[in-house]
């Protein structure tokens, strides 16, 4: 979780974008598989407490 909010992993964790290298895979177990890499830059955070959140700006 990024932002405010209750924290998955101690302190040492750090933020970072990800980016999807593969098209996803489906098991034979139809567990689906996704092979992500490290992106650039940092990931933006937000406030779910904001009235707005979910809204489409477009």
């Amino acid at each position: 979780m990024l932002g405010v909010g209750k924290k998955v992993f101690d302190g040492g964790a750090v933020p970072a974008n990800l980016v999807l290298l593969e098209p996803p895979v489906v098991s034979s177990k139809d567990a689906v598989l996704l092979r992500y890499g490290l992106g650039a830059g940092t990931p933006g955070v937000g406030d779910m407490r904001r009235e707005d959140r979910g809204v489409d700006p477009s």
